[in-house]
């Protein structure tokens, strides 16, 4: 534990609201002698708030600097029956993202355990089975997700997208569930998750913003008719609807689902990709901009520049003043800007 002196501080910064306090907390906590035993009295402490207690065990690995010391002092976290069984596991995921194979095995073969293994603790195992490239294991995971899930299309949605990863990429899980995407070549069992997300694309989700996200991991892990359904609910949706305010708010999902379309040379209508263009969430109306320059010609030139004159928000002008000099450039001719706004200057 942190001195004395200053332990007060660093327990009254751990409950504080503010995150940069707690944030800070646990650097202070990390520098000390023993962080493991400092730790562990402070996830013992039930007057401490769960959420806090979590947001300690959600950044494990940066307790440790030795990167020959992470396995062992990871263990000592999975091995210690005073924890929770949820800390334990979290610890657990850790080690299996740091190589070590035991610890995958086990929790593998508690993915099918509903009851036994949770929802989080289940997606960061399968979004871990990069770092392990046998196929048997992932096709135990395959198997034992397969069971697990069922019938449930919000959990399909869920397992498909780290199954997206896990197939696809190295995830260095730094943060539980979090962590920068390393891509690599195809997992050896990407065809039994590939079949598995196959068939949940029948199953029907409550959500559409759910829907969405399975058919774009569908895309990602090779499965054929994903384009084509993607293509089918991007063409219908209103990306202004408030419905996305919950499902979607920032437009990450929308913009994903045109990144997919534009990868796989489907062109939208134009009036489409005008509607993404003058969508108010700020990822989107980039997209909308290159679903309009898809199309490659003077016409799509022309739209930019009266969007140009007149769109108002600045993310959507930004978006559009891009597209306009790269077709312009594309098509070889030059643009003016007059008191009214651009245009294309007469050969």
């Amino acid at each position: 534990m942190p001195d004395e002196q200053i332990r007060p501080i660093v327990e009254r910064a751990l409950t504080s609201d503010h995150y940069g306090h707690r944030r800070s907390a646990i650097k202070v906590i990390a520098l000390s002698e023993g962080p493991a035993a400092a730790l562990r009295s402070l996830l013992l402490r039930e007057e401490i708030a769960i959420e806090r207690r979590q947001e300690l065990v959600n950044v494990l690995p940066s307790f440790v600097r030795d990167e020959q010391a992470r396995l062992p002092f990871l263990y000592s976290f999975i091995e210690d029956d005073s924890l929770t069984p949820f800390f334990r596991d979290v610890a657990a995921t850790f080690a299996a993202r740091y190589g070590s194979r035991r610890h995958m095995d086990t929790l593998v073969d508690r993915l099918a355990k509903l009851e036994e293994l949770p929802l989080p603790i289940a997606t960061a195992t399968v979004s871990v089975l990069g770092h392990f490239r046998d196929r048997d294991l992932g096709d135990r995971a395959a198997m034992a997700v397969k069971s697990r899930v069922s019938s449930d299309a919000s959990d399909a949605a869920s397992f498909a997208s780290v199954a997206a990863i896990g197939m696809t990429s190295l995830f260095e899980m730094d943060i539980f569930q979090s962590g920068a995407l390393r891509p690599t070549t195809f997992h050896l069992s990407i065809t039994a998750w590939r079949e598995l997300v196959d068939m949940w694309i029948d199953l029907e989700p409550k959500q559409e913003g759910e829907r969405l996200r399975l058919l774009i991991s569908a895309h990602e892990l090779g499965v054929a008719r994903a384009a084509e359904l993607i293509e089918q609910i991007v063409v219908a949706i209103d990306p202004d609807d408030t419905k996305w305010d919950r499902e979607d708010e920032y437009g990450n999902t929308i913009s994903s689902a045109l990144r997919v379309i534009r990868a796989a040379r489907r062109l939208l209508p134009r009036e489409v990709a005008l509607r993404f263009i003058l969508a108010r969430r700020p990822n989107v109306p980039n997209d909308g901009v290159e679903a309009l320059a898809a199309h490659g010609d003077l016409e799509a030139l022309t739209q930019r520049l009266e969007l140009y004159t007149t769109i108002k928000e600045w993310f959507n002008r930004h978006a559009v003043t891009d597209a306009i000099e790269t077709l312009s450039g594309q098509l070889g001719v030059i643009i003016m800007e007059t008191a009214t706004g651009l245009r294309v200057q007469e050969p």
